[in-house]
């Protein structure tokens, strides 16, 4: 929904975050009817609860993947700051790009990820 929030933003030419605040509720009724579609397509189907013992562990899932959010508070930073659009997703995904080299872990690149199909 993000997508769309900055086209709109960028074709109106509104700040962002105005754009963002208007589209809170919209977001939050479409997200809860997700999630209580599955919620009851779940229960009709007998589907049980993952145990809390087989379930990741949140500590541990930000250790190895936390630094793939900094790209997206930099963007927000970048639009905070009035920055347009583009700019900032432009950046965001040379952040993406800088620190996928940086962090050695699953999301990083070298040249073995660089296949020729």
């Amino acid at each position: 929904m993000a997508g769309i929030e900055f086209v709109l933003a960028e074709i109106v030419g509104v700040a962002y975050w105005k754009v963002a605040i208007a589209a809170l509720i919209p977001a939050i009724l479409y997200f809860l009817s997700i999630y209580l579609m599955v919620h009851f397509e779940a229960r009709k189907l007998g589907l049980r609860a993952i145990p809390r013992e087989e379930r990741p562990r949140l500590g541990r899932t930000l250790r190895e993947g936390g630094h793939l959010l900094l790209p997206i508070a930099f963007v927000f930073y970048l639009l905070s700051d009035g920055y347009s659009v583009g700019f900032a997703a432009t950046w965001g995904i040379g952040a993406v790009f800088a620190l996928s080299f940086v962090f050695v872990f699953a999301s990083a690149l070298n040249p073995s990820t660089f296949t020729v199909l």
